[in-house]
């Protein structure tokens, strides 16, 4: 008797999956549901979401869309490690100067939260040298910041 019960749940677990409909997201809706997550501010659900997309976008059609998106959501739950690798990887998707300046200022911005002011400051160097016009202010304030946060109190104060 017994051995005819563990042969019936078992038949019933082999049999379930036949009977009950089985659904499955594309990966557009999967890329949706990701930026649905982001928008409502459920960071944690929107990393594991955009991981899911950028594991089986083999053809990289939502990598640039995702990457960036990734990382603020790595930096939404404190986890700057992982957003500034994926602020890397977004960097180098990015298609024009301005996008790579705005990504290179959340690079600075996760460097400073992670209490890393060192890296902030070299990256503010590189950055500096093809600053555009339109990111002086934001630049002076990083650098301000960074400054400050290095105890140098002398170059934290901005110029008028």
């Amino acid at each position: 008797m017994r051995s005819f019960l563990i042969l019936a749940v078992c038949w019933m677990a082999i049999c379930s999956p036949l009977t009950h409909p089985v659904y499955a997201q594309s990966l557009q809706q999967t890329f949706k549901l990701a930026e649905s997550y982001y928008a409502l501010g459920q960071y944690e659900s929107a990393a594991e979401t955009y991981e899911r997309v950028l594991y089986f976008d083999k053809a990289g059609g939502y990598r640039k869309a995702s990457l960036e998106h990734l990382a603020d959501a790595y930096a939404g739950i404190g986890a700057f490690k992982l957003a500034l690798r994926n602020y890397n990887f977004a960097y180098y998707q990015a298609e024009d100067e301005r996008e790579r300046q705005n990504i290179n200022f959340k690079i600075i911005q996760s460097h400073l939260l992670n209490e890393d002011p060192g890296s902030a400051q070299e990256e503010l160097f590189q950055l500096e040298e093809e600053l555009l016009p339109s990111n002086q202010h934001t630049f002076l304030l990083y650098a301000g910041i960074t400054a400050f946060a290095r105890d140098d109190f002398e170059k934290s104060v901005i110029p008028a």
